[in-house]
């Protein structure tokens, strides 16, 4: 078996271990099991890494250069509370509308010029794939339940980027406590967003596939950046506050949304953890 298909089957296992799984966040032990490296991301970086000496796949647009683009004006709804999911999905729309949202044609650059998107290799799509994009613990009707829905991803045209960036929405009201912990639906979302794009025959010439994940738990935003190189690494970056508006917060997820994907994604796999081979043995259930 090429390293490309052990990576592709030993994700599956380990998607199908965290689907089997009923509680929400993921203990120290089951990273440590999984083979699960955790690590924050500082979103005001101005250089290509993170913390832990790891490699960005990411580079933010810098904030100088971002508000000095033409921009159409930016309407963030207001919190409701008691709507988590609702509102976590229509506030990360809100984002992708923006970007979208034709310019006023006095702002214009030139004739392409006439949307935010423009300047950015970034546009909306949906992938398809046949793995629901919902996901519940027990009864989707209950409001005790986690439930996540994924909403979008943006990708490039360019064949030499198979970077992808995710957005998705939870009905989760995380604490300070559980800014450095990983949710079983962030994780299923990232293994099959990673699956999916090992698959695609346009991308085969590549070993690694980054991933940007930007999360809504209710009116938090979280921004994390994922990867797997023969171990799945998981750089989280801090909740964002959006109960209250804020431009400069509006800025810094607009520039990681807005981002320069880097890295080389070409560089051949390392052998998969032993460890995490073993823990996850038991998904191996198509």
């Amino acid at each position: 078996m090429n390293r490309k298909r052990e990576t592709y089957h030993h994700l599956r296992r380990l998607f199908n271990c965290l689907n089997s799984l009923e509680h929400i966040y993921l203990t120290d032990q089951e990273l440590r099991d999984f083979g699960i490296k955790l690590l924050p991301l500082n979103l005001n970086g101005d250089n290509n890494r993170t913390g832990g000496g790891e490699i960005q796949y990411f580079v933010p647009l810098a904030l100088e250069k971002l508000k000095s683009l033409p921009q159409a004006e930016f309407d963030l709804a207001p919190f409701e509370p008691g709507h988590g999911l609702t509102y976590g999905s229509g506030l990360l729309n809100t984002f992708r509308r923006h970007l979208g949202q034709e310019l006023p044609r006095h702002l214009w650059r030139s004739p392409t010029e006439d949307s935010l998107s423009m300047f950015c290799q970034w546009e909306s799509t949906l992938l398809s794939f046949n793995i629901t994009r919902d996901g519940i613990v027990k009864n989707p009707m209950s409001p005790d339940d986690y439930y996540w829905t994924r909403c979008w991803e943006f990708t490039t045209d360019n064949p030499s980027y198979p970077h992808l960036i995710v957005m998705s929405a939870h009905n989760l009201h995380p604490g300070k406590s559980e800014e450095r912990k990983i949710s079983r639906g962030e994780l299923i979302i990232l293994l099959r967003m990673i699956m999916t794009r090992i698959e695609d025959p346009s991308l085969e010439k590549h070993e690694i596939y980054p991933v940007l994940m930007v999360t809504a738990f209710d009116y938090k935003i979280r921004i994390m950046q994922a990867y797997f190189d023969g171990q799945l690494h998981l750089q989280l970056g801090p909740f964002i506050d959006l109960e209250r508006y804020s431009e400069d917060k509006k800025d810094l997820i607009l520039s990681w949304i807005m981002n320069e994907p880097a890295g080389n994604t070409r560089k051949p796999t390392e052998a998969i953890l032993s460890r995490s081979v073993k823990a996850v043995a038991a998904g191996d259930s198509p």
